[in-house]
């Protein structure tokens, strides 16, 4: 009632000052009249652009961090520890001896097996000796073919004794060199699973060794996401226990084929350590990967859309009006929605104050986005 009382009282003051006047013409106090009305029931909105744009989601995931090389170091002969010289969390590097196995035995074999090769070696130059004379006499003919072939035979075999007697050296001394447990890589000691005058063997492992200059995560791309993921896909780690930091990483690799159990794909996401190593294997993590369009998608804010009997509409602005238009929706990103038809690059929509709209509205825009 207080509206049309309102619109009274304009239409009578326009009247008034028309009589102060020289009568202006019929349509022109018509069309004022019509602007009037319009600004009195135009509606506050919010609009912002239409564009095409690559659609970036983050796919919240959960995983537990490991180091990216985690070696168990084996005894490479079986005896007693002799001594450690490593303690656990001590950083290592590569090529670092960790414990000492008793060697007396080992150190003797080798001994033994350097004297065989001399013999061997002193075995072969009396034999190459002897076939060196016994050329000559065949030669002048004081011996027989048989006994020169003979000489010649002496000499294979007293290599071939070499030969192996060199390879039972080389033998004896790795057993001896292994008597001394050494890490392959470098990192840090997280398991000592032996002690001083313990037995060991190369049956079990003596030591675990971790490099956590970088990590992984293991987790699982759902299915829905799967067609927007690739190796090098950003994402953003968050420790609970390390606060509201947050870490950088990259998707690494990714199965072709789905979990049976859960239907995810299996996929790592690796990351380097802060310099004081702050991130260690174990820790609990939540993962916000980052997965795009392809290709550059026009889109609209999921909110924006109306649905009416069962179709998908947007309020477009068309002179200063909100034109409820129909599209056709495509796939959802997070909070946008892909728009397959109905709009172009350039439209504006409205974001807030649709629930006010009627099919065409007159609008007040009070903010562009």
């Amino acid at each position: 009632m207080n509206s049309k009382l309102s619109l009274f009282a304009i239409l009578f003051s326009l009247l008034l000052l028309t009589g102060c006047e020289d009568k202006p013409a019929e349509e022109n106090i018509e069309e004022v009249v019509e602007t009037k009305k319009e600004e009195i029931r135009a509606v506050p909105v919010e609009i912002m652009p239409v564009k095409s744009e690559l659609v970036t989601q983050e796919v919240r995931l959960t995983g537990v961090l490991k180091a990216i090389e985690t070696v168990d170091i084996y005894p490479e002969v079986s005896g007693k520890v002799e001594k450690i010289v490593t303690e656990l969390g001590a950083r290592v590097s590569k090529g670092d001896t960790l414990a000492y196995i008793d060697s007396d035995v080992f150190y003797n074999n080798y001994l033994q097996a350097e004297a065989q090769v001399l013999t061997a070696e002193n075995s072969l130059d009396i034999a190459e000796i002897n076939l060196k004379s016994d050329k000559s006499l065949f030669e002048s003919g004081d011996i027989s073919k048989l006994a020169y072939d003979n000489s010649v035979l002496n000499v294979r075999s007293a290599k071939a004794n070499l030969l192996s007697t060199k390879a039972n050296l080389s033998l004896m001394k790795k057993n001896y060199l292994d008597t001394r447990i050494i890490t392959p890589v470098s990192g840090y000691v997280a398991r000592k699973n032996i002690d001083n005058g313990a037995m060991v063997s190369q049956a079990a492992p003596a030591f675990r060794v971790v490099n956590i200059s970088r990590l992984k995560v293991s987790v699982g791309i759902p299915q829905q996401v799967m067609p927007r993921t690739k190796k090098g896909n950003r994402a953003k780690i968050i420790i609970a226990s390390l606060g509201e930091e947050v870490f950088t990483g990259e998707l690494t690799n990714i199965s072709p084929q789905a979990e049976a159990s859960t239907g995810a794909f299996p996929a790592e996401i690796t990351l380097t350590n802060t310099s004081d190593n702050k991130l260690k294997p174990g820790m609990t993590s939540e993962i916000l990967l980052a997965v795009s369009t392809s290709d550059e998608k026009m889109v609209v804010p999921a909110y924006s859309i109306v649905k009416r009997n069962g179709s998908s509409y947007v309020y477009k602005i068309e002179n200063s009006f909100a034109v409820l238009t129909e599209i056709a929706e495509g796939i959802s990103i997070g909070n946008k929605t892909v728009v397959k038809s109905g709009l172009t690059d350039g439209d504006k929509i409205v974001v807030t104050g649709m629930k006010n709209l009627g099919t065409k509205t007159p609008v007040n825009v009070e903010n562009e986005l």
